[in-house]
C-alpha cells in the first residue's frame, strides 16, 4: 500500500514534469511552470514538438524522432493555439516571438534541465540577449541538445540556428545532434568555422552528430578545423553527413579517439584520396559499428589492427563496377595520378572491392554487414568466403522475390545467419 501511495505521488508530480514533450504554441503549460519553481525545477527534458508532425515534417526525419507528445496529464486536453501560419512572414515571426517568450519565461524556472530538443520548423525566430539559446545557456546545467535546423517554405531568409551567436556559445556540451538545412538555402557556401570552433570549445563531449543537408549542393563543407583540431577524450559516438577532409588529418584525428564505439563518416571524408587513409596499428581498440561507404572502409580496415573489435559494418556495396560520382561529390582539386582530372561518370571496375573484401577477412569479428546496394548471388558468395563468421546480413532495396532469392541464398552459404 505504501509503495502505491509513492508512486501516485511521484506520478503527478515528480514523473510527469520530468520530461516534457509540447508544441511551442501551448501557453498555458509555459505561463503554469513560469510561475511554478517547484514543478518547473522538476524538468530534466524539454522537448519542442512540431504542431503537426505529418504536415511539418518529411517521415524520413521524423520517423527516427520521438515526435508523441508528453505532458502533465492536467494540460493533455489543451490545444495548441495559433501558430500564425497562415500569416504574412512579419504577422508570424510576430505571433512565434511571442510563443518563444512564454517558453523562455518557463525555462527561466527549469533550474535542473539536462537536455533540450527542437524538433519544430522552423528554427527559433527570438533574437538577441534574451533568445532561447542565451536563456538555455544561462542555465548552466544542460549538456544535451538535439536540434533540427530546417525551414519551411514560408521561413525563408530566416536566421539558421548554426548562425546563431548564442547558440554558437554554448561550451559544456557532452551531447549534440544537429540536423541543418543552412548549406542548401544559402545562396553562397554557408561559413561554418564558427559552428566547427564551437564544438572544438566543446571538451566534454561524448556524442556527436551533424548531418549537413545537401540537397541542392554538389560540394561538401570543409570539416577540416573539426579533425585537425578536435580533442574528445571521451567521445564514443560520432556522425558526420555532408563534410569533407583530407585523408592525414583524418588519420590522425581518428587515432587520437581510442574511446570511439560508434563511426559513421560522410562520402567525402576523405573522399576521392581514400588510398592516402592509414591509420596507426591499435587505433580505434574499442569501435564496434562504423558506417562508409565502400573505398573508405576499405581504407579504414586495411590493418587488421585497426578497430580489430569491429562488429557491425554498414553502408559498404560489392559492385563490380562503378562509376565515381555515385559515391563522391565534387571536389575541383582532385586529379587522378595517372589520368589527370577524372571522368567521374565512366564506369570501371571498382578500384575499391578486392581490397574491401580483404579488409573484411581480416577483421573476423565482424558478425553484421548491412549492404548499401542490392547484392547479387555471387557477391554474397563471396562475402561469405571471406566472413563466414556472419550472423546478420541485410541490404537496401524493396523487398520482393528476387530479394527472397538473394536472403535464401544468403542463408545457405552462411549458415550461422538468423
Amino acid at each position: 500500500m505504501s509503495c502505491r501511495y509513492l508512486y501516485s505521488i511521484l506520478r503527478d508530480t515528480h514523473l510527469q514534469y520530468r520530461d516534457i514533450r509540447s508544441p511551442l504554441c501551448k501557453p498555458v503549460l509555459w505561463s503554469r511552470l513560469a510561475r511554478d519553481d517547484m514543478r518547473a525545477s522538476l524538468t530534466r527534458s524539454l522537448t519542442i514538438l512540431p504542431e503537426n508532425v505529418f504536415n511539418d515534417m518529411q517521415s524520413v526525419i521524423s520517423d527516427y524522432l520521438p515526435m508523441e507528445e508528453r505532458v502533465p496529464e492536467e494540460y493533455r486536453e489543451c490545444s495548441p493555439v495559433d501558430n500564425g501560419r497562415n500569416s504574412d512572414v512579419p504577422r508570424r515571426r510576430e505571433v512565434l516571438h511571442g510563443h518563444e517568450q512564454n517558453l523562455i519565461a518557463a525555462l527561466k524556472r527549469m533550474t535542473n534541465l539536462r537536455q533540450f530538443r527542437w524538433f519544430r520548423m522552423p528554427p527559433p525566430v527570438s533574437e538577441g540577449k534574451d533568445d532561447l539559446w542565451t536563456m538555455l545557456n544561462s542555465l548552466g546545467t544542460v549538456e544535451e541538445l538535439h536540434v533540427l535546423d530546417l525551414q519551411d517554405l514560408k521561413s525563408s531568409g530566416w536566421r539558421s540556428v548554426v548562425e546563431t551567436p548564442s547558440f554558437l556559445s554554448f561550451q559544456g556540451l557532452t551531447f549534440l545532434d544537429l540536423r541543418t538545412d543552412v548549406a542548401d538555402r544559402a545562396e553562397d557556401d554557408p561559413d561554418l568555422d564558427p559552428l566547427l570552433r564551437m564544438l572544438v570549445n566543446c571538451p566534454r563531449l561524448k556524442s556527436l552528430r551533424v548531418h549537413l543537408q545537401l540537397f541542392s549542393q554538389v560540394v561538401a563543407a570543409d570539416a577540416e578545423i573539426l579533425v585537425q583540431e578536435g580533442r574528445w577524450p571521451q567521445l564514443t559516438s560520432l556522425y558526420l553527413e555532408g563534410f569533407s577532409c583530407q585523408p592525414d588529418s583524418l588519420s590522425a584525428f581518428l587515432s587520437h579517439h581510442e574511446a570511439l564505439r560508434e563511426l559513421r563518416l560522410s562520402c567525402m571524408m576523405p573522399g576521392y584520396r581514400w588510398r592516402d587513409l592509414s591509420l596507426p596499428q591499435g587505433s580505434l581498440p574499442n569501435l564496434c559499428t562504423l558506417e562508409c561507404h565502400s573505398p573508405t572502409a576499405a581504407a579504414l580496415l586495411r590493418d587488421p589492427q585497426v578497430a580489430p573489435n569491429l562488429a557491425s559494418l554498414r553502408g559498404i556495396d560489392l559492385s563490380d563496377t562503378v562509376r565515381l560520382n555515385d559515391y563522391f561529390l565534387l571536389d575541383y582539386e582532385y586529379d587522378e595520378p595517372e589520368f589527370g582530372e577524372p571522368d567521374v561518370h565512366k564506369e570501371r571496375p571498382s578500384p575499391w572491392k578486392a581490397e574491401l573484401l580483404e579488409a573484411i577477412r581480416a577483421h573476423p569479428r565482424i558478425t553484421s554487414i548491412e549492404v548499401d546496394k542490392k547484392p547479387t548471388a555471387a557477391q554474397i558468395r563471396e562475402l561469405r568466403q571471406v566472413a563466414p563468421q556472419l550472423k546478420e546480413l541485410s541490404f537496401c532495396g524493396e523487398y520482393d522475390r528476387k530479394g527472397e532469392h538473394l536472403w535464401h541464398e544468403a542463408r545457405f552459404h552462411s549458415p550461422r545467419l538468423v
